[in-house]
């Protein structure tokens, strides 16, 4: 008898995994959701609930979270925060600013 939750359904983490990967090549690009929704055979709702079962992120958070960690990267090895910024695929340094403020969370005395 083969076990029920290992087999391979829409909502299942292994079968999003190549829109996870989609998502972490293309972290830079714009990428709709129906797009990445195709890419796995499943509606654009259906990806989010198993986007977030397996990340614990939607989609468009984990590209967030995915441009964040590779601006802090380049800002760290000394680019300005607009090239970081535009490399990563926010239109400017502010765009960066504002999601960082609301993905990292700050200290207290901040």
């Amino acid at each position: 008898m083969t076990d029920p939750l290992a087999t391979r359904t829409r909502e299942s983490p292994e079968h999003i995994a190549p829109g996870i990967s989609r998502a972490e090549e293309r972290f830079a690009e714009a990428l709709p959701l129906a797009e990445l929704a195709a890419a796995v055979s499943c509606s654009p709702r259906t990806l989010t609930r198993s986007f977030v079962r397996a990340t614990g992120l939607t989609p468009l958070r984990c590209q967030h979270a995915l441009r964040l960690e590779r601006a802090e990267h380049l800002l760290d090895r000394g680019a300005t925060a607009e090239s970081a910024a535009r490399s990563v695929g926010f239109a400017d340094a502010r765009m960066l600013r504002r999601i960082r403020e609301r993905e990292v969370p700050q200290s207290p005395g901040r």
